[in-house]
């Protein structure tokens, strides 16, 4: 964190401070770790968390934070901060993959690509990288939940698989 003084062009008004982060990595992981108190603070209020008024809480939760995430892009913006939030609190993890896959089933630019995709296999692919950088945001979420602490297993949401021979699913799933 820097903090830089911004000096006043009026002798009537302070000088003013203006925080920055030296890389935008601080600033999401300190993203997910806010989102991981917060979602903690809300749940253990709860108690049972197997009961049906929790999974909607999350729900909520998942809905509220991320309600400015409408599209393929938006989602892939804040890619770091969902996988760290899933290594800091898996019990969102299955939560926001399904956020994912309902905003990924919607975007336009994911339906042009499944009714493409059958009639053309030989266009290239690269106009469709999203669904490749969705397939590995929920990947590297997957490993960052096994990697977690805490043993819970969530459920990841996918809807669209792209297999290449440089892929080495066994890792994520065994």
């Amino acid at each position: 964190l820097t903090n830089d003084h911004c000096p006043s062009l009026t002798v009537s008004t302070r000088p003013k401070s203006m925080f920055s982060f030296i890389h935008k990595t601080v600033q999401e992981f300190l993203a997910a770790v806010n989102i991981a108190i917060n979602y903690k603070t809300k749940t253990d209020s709860l108690n049972n968390p197997g009961n049906t008024e929790v999974q909607r809480d999350c729900i909520q939760f998942v809905q509220e934070v991320f309600k400015n995430c409408s599209t393929v892009n938006e989602i892939l913006e804040q890619s770091n901060v969902i996988i760290m939030l899933c290594g800091l609190e898996p019990r969102l993890a299955t939560h926001l993959s399904r956020y994912i896959y309902d905003i990924v089933n919607e975007d336009p630019l994911v339906q042009k690509y499944r009714r493409t995709v059958d009639s053309d296999l030989s266009h290239d692919f690269s106009e469709y990288r999203f669904i490749r950088d969705i397939q590995n945001l929920i990947f590297d979420s997957m490993k960052e939940c096994n990697a977690s602490t805490v043993e819970i297993r969530p459920t990841f949401h996918i809807g669209d698989l792209y297999v290449s021979k440089y892929n080495n699913y066994c890792e994520i799933v065994c």
